[in-house]
């Protein structure tokens, strides 16, 4: 017996169905005994258009899964051009992460430990990941960009916004914006985290020709979406339905994942990587509008989805 990667390819048909119709899946599953790069030649006609590769794994944190992201994003940006690798971690996060592949910080501990919010990622293999990266970047002048798409833990986007500021000669205080999403707040809270947002929107707008001279547009628009992503996660704390809170999560991960290929262009390719029941074709339980269906209507024919699950076979 050895375990095996299997990948469920979903393009244009999105396959549901259960143990009794297992032999229809046949057709969309690819297994693999050896985690390469060159594994995944079989895509190369599959990815003519594509701009967003929606890879999901089974569960989080599993050696297996975050070293095929490793060899999948290698042969993505070698063969296929992919420069923008998207993972489910929140946007702020991801920005500490960026910086250190990008070599303007050097203390990929120091990142994971205070602009890290989950445990998924401070494993050996996810480490690796990161300074392959690094090293992309260090030998390419067409370099490899990294986000997170998330908005449950906004610490990290307040503490961007907040250098941003700096950087302008701006005194502003930001206040709140402590709490993750998965904690009570009552209606006063709800209200407080409201007004903070909607009075630092407000400020950057304000300041938008000020601010821009003194950085660049680019780095003002950076700067902005962080203040956005604050916006949506003060709209989700507000839904008091347990199940729209996760519809509004999957929404804005894929609203995320839209401004991140604006921002970089309209030729820019992204690696998404989440979780199976983000990446899905579908809506989940027939309520949550999950993330790849949201870019599924959004990009049409120009995004692939790639589930995986880890298992053992008779060989």
């Amino acid at each position: 017996m050895k375990f095996k990667l299997t990948f469920f390819l979903i393009t244009l048909l999105n396959v549901s169905c259960y143990s009794q119709c297992n032999s229809n899946l046949e057709q969309y599953a690819f297994g693999f005994e050896n985690i390469k790069a060159n594994s995944f030649s079989f895509l190369d006609d599959a990815l003519n258009n594509v701009r967003i590769v929606g890879y999901g794994e089974d569960t989080h944190g599993t050696a297996e899964f975050t070293l095929l992201s490793e060899e999948l994003m290698k042969y993505l940006s070698e063969k296929h051009g992919f420069k923008v690798f998207i993972i489910e971690t929140s946007f702020g996060e991801g920005q500490y992460l960026n910086d250190y592949i990008q070599g303007k910080s050097n203390d990929l501990k120091t990142i994971m430990n205070e602009h890290n919010s989950t445990w998924r990622y401070r494993t050996k293999e996810f480490y690796h990941l990161m300074n392959w990266l690094r090293e992309y970047n260090q030998n390419n002048s067409d370099k490899i960009h990294l986000y997170g798409c998330e908005m449950q833990y906004i610490v990290s986007d307040v503490n961007r916004v907040k250098d941003y500021l700096k950087t302008v000669d701006s005194d502003y205080k930001i206040n709140g914006f402590r709490k993750h999403l998965w904690q009570s707040f009552d209606e006063s809270e709800k209200t407080d985290y409201f007004i903070e947002y909607a009075k630092l929107k407000n400020y950057f707008i304000d300041n938008y020709e000020i601010f821009k001279s003194k950085t660049s547009e680019k780095e003002f628009n950076l700067a902005y979406h962080q203040v956005e992503v604050l916006g949506q996660f003060v709209t989700t704390i507000n839904q008091n339905v347990q199940q729209r809170i996760h519809g509004f999560r999957d929404i804005y991960m894929a609203e995320n994942i839209e401004w991140i290929l604006n921002f970089h262009g309209h030729q820019s390719k992204a690696l998404h990587w989440a979780h199976n029941a983000h990446i899905g074709d579908w809506v989940s339980n027939g309520i949550v509008d999950v993330t790849g269906h949201q870019l599924r209507k959004r990009y049409g024919v120009h995004i692939l989805i790639l589930r995986q699950i880890l298992g053992k076979v008779n060989l």
